[in-house]
Order: C-alpha cells, then structure tokens, then sequence
C-alpha cells in the first residue's frame, strides 16, 4: 500500500514524479471515511491502510461514481452506508455507518478486475500487482486509456505511468489532439510533464506561429514551466529581437528580462546591445 501513497504524493508535490517499486504487494483490510464537501455535488473518500497507520489516499467523487451509496444517511447522520467504486481496472466495496451529519466510516475490501490485467499483459504492459491495481481503479485508469497509449507507440510502459496518467487527467482525446497537431511526446514521461504543465496543442500551434513548431519536448517543457507565452515571444521580436534561440528565450525569463525591460532602456544604453549581452549585463549586476 505504501507504494501507492507514495506515487499520490509524488503526483501532488512534483507534477510529474511516479513512484515504482518490482516487490508485488497485496491490498490489507482497507478502513474509510467518507465526508461532504464544500460542493454539493462532491463527497471526499479516504482510504487507510490498515496495516501502516497514517497511510492513506483521499479523494473527491460525485456520489453517482459510488454505486449505492444513500447520500440521505449520510447528510442525516444516522444509518448504514454501503457502496461501491467500480471502475475499469477494479471494484472497492464499502460498509459502516453514518457516524453524525455528513460524515461516515467503515471497512473496504477491494478485488482487482483479471480482464484489465489482461488487457495489459495484450498491449506489452506488465500485470499490476493487487496495490497498483488499487491504485489503477482509485485514479480511474481505463481501458480506453491503456488502449491509447499503446496505439500512440509508447513502450515500456508500467502501471505506475498509467496511474499517473490518470491521475493527471490524460485522455485519449488529449493523446490524439496532441498527434494531430503534429507533435508527440517522445515518451511518456513526456507526456506526463506536458499534462502536468497544461501544454495544450493550441500552445504548441501558437509557439508554432511565432516560428517555433517542432522543438525538442525537453525546450518545450521549459518554455511552459517558465511560463514562457507566444506573447511573450512576440514583444521580443516586436523589441527588434527576432528568432530568439530557445535558450535564449528562458535565460531571459529566468532573469527577468522581459519585452517591456528592452523597451524600457534608453539609447545608447541599449544601442547594438544583442540578447545575449543584455542577459550577461543582467546577470552581472550592471542592469536594473
């Protein structure tokens, strides 16, 4: 169970980060509580591992996902509640009782579905485990997904890059948007970083547009991280600093040297200064 947990928080703090471990591991006696949200239209579920106090998983569903749960128990306080999250890769089932208004607790069991292990033993993947199963069906990793991936040509993919596919909100329809524009992450921690920092195929045609179509994933994720945009991009050239290399382009964000600093200098100050020099002055203290 740790094992998950552990790929939840690398998703959370870096974005990016999945965890992996080659130890199989078998799902315990799962504990959960279930709460209202602020949103009328969400419950938080959080599930504890019996066997590691402390380790859990929490997330918000809408009560539909949680086949049978009695939303009226709940908001009342009073009353077993039971449901059941079923999803492609494995089903959680769920029994306890309201413990007071909007708020209940109880026991889970989970059993990992063998057509899914199968579905990606069929597409070169390996077989998860019952944790990363867990995992899979927490996240709602589906079929369809799995069946994207393969189809995109990413090899060497494991049941930990699914559930952090899935987790970061990666669809088929993402993959294929992405193809269409002409342009596919190499692999698919690539793919991750690009959902991670919402590359989207309309960023990539604009970087395009200003003369930037086709570069390495690896200069694309740092114009986003940077918060690089097209305008950005345009005010340099707008500032008579046209075809900026990449790495000049996020030298100069990283520095602050922005579109409005250039506009901002006066002659001679900025006479015949290239991008270039302008970054070392900056670097060099000698510019505000």
């Amino acid at each position: 169970m740790y094992k998950f947990f552990a790929l939840l928080a690398a998703i959370c703090l870096a974005g990016i980060g999945v965890a992996s471990s080659t130890m199989a591991a078998n799902v315990g006696e799962l504990g959960f509580t279930l709460s209202g949200t602020d949103r009328v239209d969400r419950v938080q579920l959080t599930l504890r591992d019996g066997r590691r106090s402390g380790m859990h998983s929490s997330s918000s569903y809408r009560p539909n996902e949680l086949a049978g749960l009695n939303t009226d128990a709940l908001r009342a306080g009073s009353g077993a509640i039971g449901f059941a999250l079923v999803r492609d890769a494995g089903r959680v089932d769920c029994r306890g009782a309201a413990q007071r208004a909007g708020h209940a607790g109880g026991q889970c069991d989970f059993k990992a579905d063998p057509r899914f292990a199968a579905l990606l033993a069929s597409r070169g993947i390996e077989a998860p485990d019952e944790e990363e199963a867990l995992g899979l069906t927490l996240v709602g990793a589906t079929s369809a997904l799995v069946n994207a991936v393969a189809d995109a040509g990413y090899t060497r993919v494991s049941a930990d890059d699914l559930t952090g596919l899935a987790a970061l909100g990666v669809t088929p329809a993402y993959i294929g948007e992405l193809a269409r524009g002409g342009y596919k992450p190499a692999n698919v921690g690539d793919l991750l970083a690009f959902k991670a920092l919402d590359i989207s195929p309309s960023y990539v045609a604009a970087l395009g547009r200003q003369g930037y179509g086709r570069i390495p994933a690896s200069e694309l994720i740092q114009l986003k991280a940077l918060d690089i945009t097209p305008e950005f991009i345009r005010g340099f050239r707008e500032a008579g600093y046209p075809a900026l290399p990449v790495a000049t382009l996020i030298q100069a964000k990283a520095l602050n040297v922005t579109p409005e600093f250039v506009r901002s200098l006066r002659p001679p100050q900025s006479s015949r200064l290239s991008a270039d020099e302008l970054i070392r002055l900056k670097v060099a203290g000698l510019m505000p």
